[in-house]
């Protein structure tokens, strides 16, 4: 595989928006919304991934995501990779059953998604934890999970205009999903 430059550059636009999300998500938006559940933007991107990207890429682009995730939340960084390599796998096995593109069906996947990870991450605590999460905040998430699938096609578009203007014949084997 020949990687290009603008391979490299997409990597780096990932890293800022997961940089700048989890950013907006953890900091700004409770100085704006209060203590109202915000949206959970990084895993848009990690949607992305999953829905764009082959195994491999979206492999090693969730260890250099998560690497940057983990210093947003309180996780142990092993908790937070096990869990979003778990969403890569299921989603991409999911999209090698049921894909047909476009905006309908990232809303569809990143609403599934934000359903399910708090149900993971309250498994995986309970399971790995010493200190796990006791009492799930069911509304918050759902909330959370709401907000996240209205807002993700704002992202899509987003995501798929700087992958236009970073079209690159030669990285045509990178991505997988909506060309």
């Amino acid at each position: 595989m020949n990687l290009s430059w603008r391979s490299f550059l997409r990597v780096a636009i990932l890293v800022f928006l997961t940089i700048l999300f989890g950013g907006f998500q953890t900091s700004a938006w409770y100085l704006v919304f209060g203590n109202f559940p915000p949206p959970m933007l990084w895993l848009v991107l990690l949607v992305y991934i999953a829905v764009t990207r082959s195994l491999f890429s979206a492999i090693w682009l969730t260890y250099i995501l998560s690497f940057f995730n983990a210093a947003f939340t309180a996780l142990p960084f092993g908790l937070m990779l096990g869990l979003s390599l778990m969403t890569i796998f299921i989603l991409i096995s999911i999209r090698k059953h049921f894909y047909w593109g476009g905006k309908a069906y990232f809303v569809i996947i990143v609403g599934a998604t934000t359903f399910v990870w708090p149900i993971g991450l309250w498994i995986a605590s309970r399971a790995y934890d010493t200190n796990p999460i006791f009492i799930p905040a069911a509304w918050d998430w759902l909330l959370s999970a709401l907000m996240t699938a209205l807002v993700s096609p704002v992202f899509f578009s987003l995501l798929e205009w700087i992958e236009a203007k970073l079209n690159d014949e030669r990285a045509s084997d990178f991505r997988l999903g909506t060309q």
